[in-house]
């Protein structure tokens, strides 16, 4: 009964709706995840994953053949911990692995809060928590990853930036890169007829020059940094769709900063991993501000 199934825990269903969107169960580091599942299954591991019930990511690792766990997992790092240490306990005792890959952040806190160096276990951050908040929170983050380099075998980092940053703040663990492959048979330029209905279909006006942001707006993506820049950047024609969802969206939406009244700035919300690429797509110009 612990195996995921919407159908069967509509108690999941319901633990779900209390918390917000997770950093693994939406947006790229599903992807990579989802992936590296598929990989490992095809290369004859037997691979299970432990994962929030509130997006994709479990369903489709379920129909890949994927032994799927209902972890419910809160991005605050002062909340739940208990909770979800006592869930991830049950599912090592149902699994026994004999390596475990914790993602993000929270998994990161919880699963070796529970192991501590029992296990073979390999850490992907897919950004450093403490880089994604300031103030007390953000050193207390940066105090904890230091502690726990001692539960850590490995860090698994997206980028050489990444391994970079944690060995400048005192991370002394054994790093490996593996870096988000990109499907380029998903991903190609559309021919000028195809893209300007799309741009249409957007409501992107003909003439207008399109720069897209594309990510969940959160301190961490640097929406914020870009907002403040724009006003240099603006100029007739040129229009700025932030497109995505989060916690900044919600407060902005609510409560416009003055930069948002500016003419040439569009605040679209979130969109279906299928219209994100139709952004990119659409698009002149890509800005990437993430911190």
């Amino acid at each position: 009964n612990a195996a995921l199934d919407y159908r069967a825990r509509p108690q999941d269903r319901t633990l779900a709706e209390e918390s917000p969107a997770h950093d693994t169960s939406e947006g790229g580091m599903s992807e990579a995840l989802r992936a590296a599942l598929h990989m490992l299954s095809q290369r004859g591991w037997d691979v299970a994953l432990a994962c929030p019930t509130d997006g994709w990511l479990g369903m489709a690792c379920a129909r890949e053949g994927v032994r799927t766990f209902a972890w419910e997992a809160v991005r605050q790092p002062y909340v739940g911990v208990r909770r979800e240490t006592t869930r991830l306990r049950q599912i090592m005792n149902i699994v026994r692995p004999d390596v475990v890959h914790l993602q993000g952040s929270k998994a990161g806190l919880s699963g070796r809060l529970l192991l501590r160096g029992s296990i073979p276990t390999a850490f992907s951050p897919h950004s450093w928590s403490f880089e994604a908040a300031d103030g007390a929170i953000g050193a207390a983050a940066l105090r904890w990853e230091r502690v726990a380099t001692r539960w850590t075998d490995v860090v698994v980092a997206v980028s050489e930036a990444e391994c970079a940053d944690g060995l400048a703040n005192g991370i002394d663990v054994p790093y490996v890169v593996a870096r988000n492959g990109i499907d380029t048979t998903a991903v190609a330029p559309l021919a000028e007829a195809d893209r300007e209905t799309l741009r249409a279909e957007l409501g992107i006006a003909p003439g207008t020059t399109a720069v897209v942001c594309l990510g969940r707006l959160h301190r961490q993506k640097g929406q914020d940094v870009l907002l403040a820049a724009w006003p240099a950047a603006a100029a007739p024609g040129r229009q700025l769709y932030l497109v995505g969802d989060g916690p900044l969206y919600d407060e902005w939406t609510a409560e416009p900063p003055a930069v948002l009244a500016a003419e040439g700035i569009e605040l679209v919300g979130g969109v279906e991993r299928a219209d994100a690429l139709r952004w990119l797509a659409a698009a002149d110009l890509v800005v990437m501000p993430s911190r």
